[in-house]
Formats: C-alpha cells, sequence, structure tokens
C-alpha cells in the first residue's frame, strides 16, 4: 500500500513537535502570534439589498445591524440608479445610502452591477 500523505505522529511529543514547528514558523515570519491577532480586529458582516430606501429607512436598518454587533455591510451599488440614461447621473440615492451608513458607524463593502437598460447587449437568436 502506498500513503500518499506523510506519516503524522500521534503521540503527546509529536503534538509538542508540531506545536513548536508553527510557532517557530510564525516566528520566523516576523510577527509574534499576539502581532498578529492585535493587527486582525474579528468584525461582523452581512450581505444586503437595502435600496431603494428613504434616509429614515436605511438609518433603522443600520441602527438594527449595529444592535447585531454587525459592522459592515456588503451591498448592490446599482448602476442603473446612478445612471439611468447615458451619462446623466444621479447620485442623491446612493448618496444617501452612504452618508447614512457612515452616521451609524457601518463600513460599506459595495457590488456595482444592475447595469441599465442603455447598457445592455441585445441578445441575438
Amino acid at each position: 500500500m502506498v500513503h500518499l500523505r506523510p506519516h503524522v505522529t500521534r503521540t503527546p511529543s509529536g503534538l509538542m513537535a508540531w506545536v513548536l514547528f508553527c510557532l517557530s514558523l510564525c516566528l520566523c515570519l516576523g510577527q509574534p502570534m499576539s502581532a498578529l491577532a492585535a493587527t486582525a480586529p474579528l468584525t461582523m458582516g452581512i450581505n444586503a439589498l437595502w435600496i431603494p430606501g428613504d434616509a429614515p429607512t436605511l438609518k433603522e436598518r443600520f441602527k438594527k445591524a449595529r444592535a447585531l454587533g454587525i459592522t459592515e455591510v456588503r451591498l448592490d451599488w446599482e448602476w442603473r440608479q446612478a445612471e439611468p440614461a447615458r451619462g446623466q447621473y444621479q447620485w442623491d440615492k446612493l448618496d444617501t445610502l452612504v452618508r447614512t451608513a457612515s452616521e451609524e458607524g457601518i463600513s460599506l463593502l459595495p457590488i456595482v452591477h444592475y447595469a441599465p437598460p442603455w447598457a445592455l447587449v441585445k441578445a441575438r437568436k
């Protein structure tokens, strides 16, 4: 029988050797484990579709998210709302969204999509 994995020692001394190897590797990389933990705080986020929405509605949604410990919201950034006609921009809805999120301590991670009809390619059959 051919083993494709190296043999792993399951004794306490083998485990200790593995732990020491991992710690050595972390130190060799120049960052002790405590420094790595200190530089990467735990954050929680959600994925949502929250527009359209007026400022009071958005404020309520962001307050609820913060009450749950959410600090980041990944959401749809609708191109069709920002540029409904080629070259004609309407930032009011997205400005309201960004301002309200910021006021409530939420960082946004936008995904730009949902093209306006003028930007879509007509399918040919």
